[in-house]
């Protein structure tokens, strides 16, 4: 087992290697602190397509870093962070990553206590992305009806020639993705005292928690903050349930800040939640660089960018197509030129053999002729 150093090491040495692709460390304990050493090389490498850091106790702050590296790393295509202990928080995370990443096929998950929060996190990253053809996500806290969605969705991407068609058959199936908009607030209050009114024998605790998935932009999360902060100030919830409920709330939200009103509400949120002794400055720090990587890739000339990168890296699997057939042509032509010369030898010798022959046979027959 490498542990949290040897990992570290690992990080240090693959910022500057190009020859390594695939990197397997399994079962080695390496932590969050390994983990977000690895993940801060992502950010810097460009060669590496697979990673498998199965069963190496990592959390929310390792995958949580594994969500912003992966934000701007355009190698990566396998990622195994199963059986570790990244929970909603990091769900989330890699959840919003994949809003603006559209290299990375598969993400596997399994085992990684990730309940409703998380796998709404995935659903809704999944209406836009159009590049995860797998997600395992076995062996967490998720409901059958969620689960099923998300492996629908899944399937639409698999099975889709182009993100287009896969965006029109999701907006077939679920309809047009939810509207960031003012109006989500008002679905969300109708919502939320549905959910209230229920009557069972659960603390505030189990309520709260579960008004998190409900949270379709900034609109939302202020008054999620505004109920949550009530609960607290009534005494419902402790102090170290708000800072969770908070962060937690606000890490769904952080990746909804699409446009600059959505944004600018957030952070004034953010500096509500701070003032509140909700949110420590290193969470506010991190939901805001999560907010401000969010809008900046919903920018018109990013979303233009990333167009023209996928329409030239179809132009370059067109003309790698095309140079592999001219290849193979070239070959045969080869094989052709070699076999024709071969031919031609082979003649060659036959007819010098013949030549050398046929004066001997006309001297025989000649000196019969004289003899009789």
């Amino acid at each position: 087992k490498i542990g949290h150093v040897g990992a570290t090491a690992f990080g240090k040495a693959l910022r500057t290697n190009s020859a390594i692709t695939e990197l397997y460390l399994d079962n080695n304990n390496i932590g969050d602190a390994g983990a977000t050493s690895l993940a801060g090389m992502l950010s810097v490498n460009s060669t590496i397509t697979l990673l498998t850091l199965g069963n190496n106790k990592i959390g929310h702050v390792g995958a949580t870093a594994f969500g912003k590296a992966l934000r701007t790393n355009s190698a990566i295509t396998e990622l195994y962070l199963d059986n570790n202990n990244i929970g909603d928080a990091g769900a989330t995370s890699l959840a919003g990553m994949l809003s603006v990443n559209f290299t990375i096929t598969q993400l596997h998950l399994d085992d990684n206590k990730i309940g409703h929060v998380g796998a709404t996190a995935f659903g809704k990253a999944l209406r836009t992305n159009s590049a995860i053809t797998r997600l395992s996500l076995y062996d967490n806290n998720i409901d059958a009806d969620l689960s099923t969605r998300i492996d629908k969705l899944v399937e639409i991407n698999k099975n889709s020639t182009s993100s287009d068609e896969a965006r029109r058959r999701k907006t077939e199936l679920l309809g047009p993705p939810p509207a960031t908009t003012a109006g989500a607030s008002a679905n969300l209050e109708s919502r939320f005292y549905a959910k209230l009114m229920e009557e069972d024998d659960r603390n505030v605790n189990f309520k709260l928690s579960e008004l998190i998935p409900l949270i379709e932009d900034a609109h939302d999360a202020v008054f999620f903050y505004t109920l949550l902060n009530f609960s607290y100030k009534s005494g419902g919830i402790t102090a170290p349930d708000r800072s969770r409920y908070a962060f937690d709330g606000l890490c769904v939200a952080s990746v909804t800040t699409s446009c600059t009103a959505s944004i600018v509400l957030f952070k004034l949120l953010l500096e509500k939640a701070s003032n509140d002794g909700a949110l420590t400055a290193a969470a506010k720090f991190e939901l805001d660089r999560e907010a401000e990587v969010t809008h900046t890739s919903h920018a018109p000339f990013v979303q233009e960018l990333r167009e023209r990168i996928r329409s030239n890296a179809a132009r370059i699997d067109g003309l790698e197509a095309n140079a592999e057939a001219l290849s193979r042509s070239v070959e045969k032509l080869r094989a052709g030129i070699r076999h024709q010369g071969r031919v031609q030898a082979a003649v060659g010798m036959a007819g010098g053999g013949l030549n050398a022959v046929s004066p001997g046979i006309m001297g025989a027959m000649l000196s019969a002729g004289a003899n009789a």
